[in-house]
């Protein structure tokens, strides 16, 4: 472990060492004889030896005070001594005296330099002084001299990170990592800088040279992954988490990322057994059981949403989310009478929340029971008044319950807002078609938005039933046909379309076919399914 102070003093014991054994050693000679000039051959004066001699031996007992007297007056006699200036300055720094410490320090250098112990001393002291350009400058210039040192960059990336210099501390950083890369713990730190001030840019880098350092390093790969994930790369984050996986050190929190990662890349079947797996080892916190019921969901498969949403309302009676989903399951398994008892339940439990309001006003659209549908609509439009798709379902009830006058404002509400919403395009045409002896103005209005809803969407069988059925009320009973007979062929299990399409063929003179398609309707409302022709954006 890296300890800077403890590093310097023993460098400055060593250094005061060696003067001593040359002093004793060699005849004549005395520190700092040499400093500028080292072919030059000068003698000096024994008084100034004899207080440097003072001066140190105070300073290794502590005695501060008396060092700065004695190197004052070995400095009476040897004014050109880089070594006695800074002791001096060394002296003066223990005494907090750092200005005319730095007097000191600045005489040092003139006469030495190059010497890296005379730039860390003005290094410690420009800090003291607060002057941090100064204190910068110096273990620069400590680190040029000794280009091996990590010590003025440890030091160097400290002080940028004091002065809030976030980046040039990871770039000293990265720089400490290139001259020793034993230093393990220096990119990680580069990263956590990086993050704390939001460039994940490079924290990315970072962590991906970290990679490669350390492959299979769990804390790495975790981190990695979510930088990854939060630069989106999804790729690359895939990846980490399959090997944190088949490693077997995947946290929940890793799991349920990959079953996401796998999710937007569409691989619904992988994200489905990482979150089965977790299911099956017990796990039931609500992101898991959230995440299996959307991935089943996505998958169709309603029977597991079923079961899981179950889960989640005896483990979490207190959210929507089990009422929710399981009633979106029945209502997919063509038990639209369940579904509609769940969220009669949950309005009771949950009167004031938007989403399960919405949701029962939808499932009683879809049963045709449009009375009873309006007064939830209403209420979750009043808590969420900007929520296009619940404008939508509205103005198609008011339609239904052949409020028109209201329907229609609503339908140009949205239409104002946005002309080219495809949905809105399509149900207010169909509504204005689909009225007791319309106008030719009006299925005119009706035909124009429709085929501009079936220009933005063009294989939509809803938007092609719709287009088909103005044609229909228009007389044009074979193009009529062609466009019905469309819709049928994207989705035949329309009850409402196969109507429509009885309808045409009774007007073509063909009671026989059109006797066939009242009967395939009338099977599926057996049935229970939904017959609603018009579109829905959930």
């Amino acid at each position: 472990m890296r300890v800077a102070s403890k590093l310097t003093a023993v460098k400055l014991r060593l250094a005061r060492a060696t003067v001593l054994i040359l002093l004793l050693a060699v005849p004549g000679a005395f520190p700092g004889a040499q400093e500028k000039n080292p072919g030059q051959q000068r003698q000096y004066d024994s008084r100034a030896l004899s207080h440097y001699l003072d001066a140190d031996l105070a300073m290794l007992q502590g005695e501060y005070s008396q060092a700065v007297t004695s190197y004052e007056l070995a400095l009476r006699y040897d004014s050109s001594s880089a070594t006695i200036y800074l002791g001096l300055a060394e002296a003066l720094m223990q005494l907090e005296r750092p200005q005319r410490a730095n007097q000191a320090g600045q005489k040092a250098l003139q006469l030495q330099p190059d010497d890296p112990l005379v730039h860390e001393m003005l290094a410690r002291n420009a800090t003291a002084r607060e002057d941090y350009q100064a204190a910068l400058h110096h273990l620069d210039e400590w680190a040029r001299l000794e280009p091996t040192e990590i010590d003025p960059l440890f030091r160097k990336a400290a002080l940028q990170i004091k002065i809030n210099k976030i980046n040039d501390a990871i770039e000293t950083y990265l720089l400490i990592a290139d001259r020793d890369p034993g230093q393990v713990h220096v990119l990680p730190r580069a990263g956590e800088l990086a993050l704390s001030v939001g460039d994940l840019e490079r924290a990315y880098l970072v962590y991906q040279r970290l990679h490669r350092q350390q492959p299979d390093d769990s804390r790495v790969l975790r981190t990695y992954a979510e930088i990854c994930l939060r630069t989106e790369r999804y790729q690359e984050a895939l990846e980490i988490y399959e090997q944190l996986l088949a490693s077997g050190v995947a946290s929940t929190a890793n799991r349920l990322q990959l079953a996401w990662l796998y999710t937007q890349g569409k691989e619904m079947e992988s994200a489905f057994d990482v979150i089965a797996a977790l299911l099956d080892e017990g796990h039931r916190q609500w992101e898991v059981l959230s995440t299996y019921g959307g991935v089943a969901s996505e998958l169709g498969n309603y029977q597991e949403l079923a079961r899981v949403s179950q889960l989640m309302r005896e483990i979490y009676p207190d959210s929507t989310g089990g009422y929710t989903g399981l009633a979106i399951a029945r209502s997919f398994r063509d038990d639209l009478k369940g579904a509609i008892a769940v969220m009669e339940e949950a309005v009771a439990r949950f009167p004031a929340h938007t989403d399960v309001n919405y949701l029962l006003g939808r499932l009683y659209y879809d049963a045709e029971r449009y009375k009873d549908a309006e007064g939830p609509l209403l209420g979750a439009l009043a808590r969420r008044p900007s929520a296009r798709y619940i404008k939508r379902i509205l103005a198609s009830t008011w339609a239904s319950l052949e409020k028109f006058r209201v329907s229609d404002s609503l339908y140009e509400v949205l239409l104002l807002s946005d002309h080219d919403d495809p949905v809105t395009l399509n149900n207010y045409a169909y509504s204005l078609a689909d009225r007791a002896n319309p106008s030719r103005k009006q299925l005119k209005m009706a035909r124009k938005m429709s085929k501009r809803s079936l220009k933005l969407q063009p294989g939509n069988s809803s938007f092609l039933d719709t287009y088909g059925w103005i044609w229909y009320q228009l007389g044009r009973y074979r193009k009529a046909r062609k466009y019905i007979a469309q819709s049928l062929e994207v989705k035949g299990d329309n009850a409402i379309v196969l109507d429509h399409c009885g309808d045409v063929y009774l007007e073509l003179g063909d009671p026989d076919q059109a006797e066939n398609y009242f009967q395939q309707a009338r099977e599926i409302r057996e049935s229970g399914q939904p017959t609603q022709v018009r579109a829905s954006d959930e």
